[in-house]
């Protein structure tokens, strides 16, 4: 095997292309992968290709990857840094309703990984106006916070997630109004 290519997506996929001296795919055999923590990963080869979903930190990580010698093709080893990125960041909130006064609002979304993957039990900071409130997401990634507004006027609020070593953070904003509570005039003229 005069060739081993890697590719690498994201903090998951690795993929080892194996070919022969003229670029022909090796049918079968075995890739072993040298991973920074000391810990060896194989895994067959199959038409030229050896898939695998490796757990690598964040940054930059050191792999040696070898093709296994068998009956056909000698053994080869390549050094590769493989960078891993964090991942992206999506939090929606739901557009809240006008109310008025001494009405309850419901601030709510989800948050998710750019693959759409849940992010459950993980801190959500909302500031409404300037007043700070904090929730974590359930088991399925939503949060949701009951916010009593005191007076009548516009309010903002923006939630934000503040990331974290794999992942990077994220905000949205939404708006919505308290009015005051309508009252009714009536005036009796007496004789």
């Amino acid at each position: 095997a005069s060739d081993v290519i890697k590719y690498f997506k994201g903090s998951e996929r690795f993929v080892v292309n194996v070919t022969d001296s003229e670029g022909n795919p090796i049918p079968e055999g075995n890739v072993t992968i040298a991973l920074p923590n000391g810990t060896n990963v194989t895994v067959p080869v199959k038409d030229g290709v050896a898939n695998v979903t490796l757990d690598l930190p964040v940054g930059e990580n050191d792999v040696n990857v070898t093709f296994e010698e068998n009956d056909e093709y000698s053994s080869v080893t390549i050094p590769e840094v493989v960078k891993t990125n964090k991942l992206n960041t999506t939090i929606t909130v739901d557009d809240i309703d006008d109310v008025t006064i001494g009405e309850n609002i419901t601030i709510k979304g989800v948050l998710t990984d750019e693959y759409g993957r849940i992010m459950p039990n993980t801190n959500v900071n909302i500031t409404v106006n300037n007043e700070k409130l904090t929730t974590i997401t359930d088991t399925s990634g939503k949060y949701s916070i009951t916010y009593k507004p005191t007076k009548a006027q516009s309010y903002n609020v923006t939630v934000a997630y503040l990331g974290n070593a794999t992942h990077n953070p994220s905000n949205n904003k939404t708006t919505f109004t308290v009015n005051k509570i309508p009252t009714t005039t009536t005036v009796e003229v007496l004789n």
